[in-house]
């Protein structure tokens, strides 16, 4: 019996030693949490944005047959307040969503340098937004899938570092745009 007594004794002491520190690691824990959310709050992410320190990204967004996202995508990508350059792809889409990107934001040709740096299929314009300056689209033969966009999107981008977002539409029927950082490669590594 006095085994079994010591070994409950035992396991009594190991749970309120396990309960007693994870009860300190959780005020640790909240204090920390207060200072950094402090700190955070101290912080203006609009000026470390504006910084001409702060490395520009270019945003590439292959479309093709979008009419329905290409406007709001390319709205959500332009409000943020990062050094974004857009470089948006239009890839031989049959819809109008070309049509709505020159209607939404007033772009005109635009002579540009093509970097050819990796494959993609032939450009047959590029157009320049004339409401915003960062906004740069790129109208292209249908390569069939987007990692041809995605090629010459990096092979315009106008940034060493850039990101990719997609369009989709979910199932629902809800639009939405989603950023990934899935292209994050400087021209040093591709090139």
């Amino acid at each position: 019996m006095t085994v079994l007594r010591d070994f409950v004794v035992v396991c009594v002491v190991y749970l309120v030693a396990v309960y007693g520190v994870s009860i300190v690691l959780a005020i640790v824990a909240f204090f920390e949490n207060r200072s950094r959310i402090h700190e955070s709050g101290a912080e203006s992410w609009e000026t470390i944005g504006r910084s001409r320190f702060t490395i520009p990204v270019s945003v590439i967004a292959p479309m093709h047959n979008e009419e329905m996202l290409c406007v709001p995508v390319v709205e959500r990508c332009s409000r943020s307040s990062i050094r974004v350059r857009g470089d948006h792809r239009h890839d031989g889409s049959t819809d109008s969503t070309l049509e709505q990107l020159r209607e939404a934001f007033d772009l005109q040709p635009f002579e540009r340098f093509e970097r050819r740096v990796l494959p993609s299929r032939e450009v047959y314009a590029v157009y320049r937004s004339r409401t915003n300056e960062r906004l740069t689209v790129v109208d292209k033969e249908a390569g069939g899938n987007k990692a041809d966009s995605l090629n010459s999107g990096i092979n315009f981008a106008a940034s060493a570092t850039s990101a990719v977002s997609t369009a989709t539409r979910s199932t629902n029927g809800m639009h939405s745009s989603r950023a990934c950082v899935s292209s994050c490669a400087t021209r040093a590594r591709v090139g």
